[in-house]
C-alpha cells in the first residue's frame, strides 16, 4: 500500500487464526532516527513481516521501536521472533519490559503521542493528523465503526475512549482490523463517540 504520509506505511498480513481466515495491517512508521512497528501479526507468519519491511526498504534488525497495542494473539503473533531478530528498543519477551503512558511521546515520524485508554493505546501522529487505533476501532464494509461488541469485555469504557480519540481530530484512522478510513475520520469518530453519551 502506498504511504498516506511521509513515512507511513499500513502492511497487510492475510492468513488463518482461529479457524477462519482473516486480514490484519500492522503499522510501519519511518524515521531518520530508525523505524518503528505497530503490532507484529498473526502467529506462525514469522516470515511474512520481514517480507513486508523489506517492501519498503527495511528490515527487523533496523527496527528502533516495537509497540504493542494490546496483548490479543493476532496483535503479538510475531513478537518473540521480532524480539530476537531486531534492534527494537525495549522489545518484548515474555514480560513487557516497558509501558508507555498516556501523552507520552515517541520521537517518530515527527511524534507520535500515545493515546492510553484502559488495556489499550493508540498512536496519534499529530503533523500527519493520522491515528494508529490498534483495536479501538474498525473499518468494516469501507466504514469506520466502533469497537465490536462481541470481542469487547466493556462497551461503554471503550466508547469512552473512542470519545477520548475524537478529541484529536484526525484526518486518517488506520484500524488493525480493515486497514485505513479517510480522509474526514474526524466527523465520523464524533459520531462513534456520542454513542458513548
Amino acid at each position: 500500500m502506498s504511504p498516506l504520509a511521509e513515512g507511513v506505511r499500513v502492511l497487510r498480513f492475510e492468513g488463518p487464526f482461529r479457524r477462519t481466515r482473516v486480514t490484519v495491517h500492522p503499522v510501519l512508521l519511518q524515521d531518520p532516527q530508525g523505524p518503528m512497528v505497530a503490532d507484529t501479526g498473526l502467529p506462525g507468519q514469522v516470515d511474512t513481516l520481514p517480507q513486508l519491511l523489506a517492501e519498503h526498504g527495511t528490515q527487523l534488525a533496523h527496527l528502533r521501536w516495537l509497540v504493542l497495542t494490546h496483548e490479543d494473539l493476532d496483535y503479538i503473533g510475531n513478537a518473540p521472533e521480532v524480539a530476537t531478530e531486531s534492534g527494537a528498543q525495549d522489545p518484548p519477551r515474555v514480560r513487557v519490559s516497558r509501558y508507555l503512558q498516556d501523552g507520552e511521546g515517541l520521537p517518530s515520524v515527527g511524534e507520535a503521542l500515545v493515546a492510553y485508554t484502559p488495556g489499550h493505546l493508540s498512536l496519534y501522529l499529530e503533523a500527519h493528523r493520522v491515528l494508529v487505533a490498534g483495536d479501538a476501532l474498525v473499518v468494516a464494509d469501507g466504514q469506520l465503526q466502533g469497537p465490536r461488541p462481541e470481542v469487547t469485555l466493556n462497551i461503554g469504557e471503550a466508547l469512552r475512549s473512542v470519545a477520548k480519540l475524537a478529541v484529536l481530530e484526525p484526518d486518517y484512522v488506520l484500524c488493525y482490523h480493515g486497514g485505513v478510513f479517510g480522509p474526514g475520520a474526524a466527523a465520523r469518530l464524533r459520531e462513534i463517540a456520542a454513542q458513548a453519551r
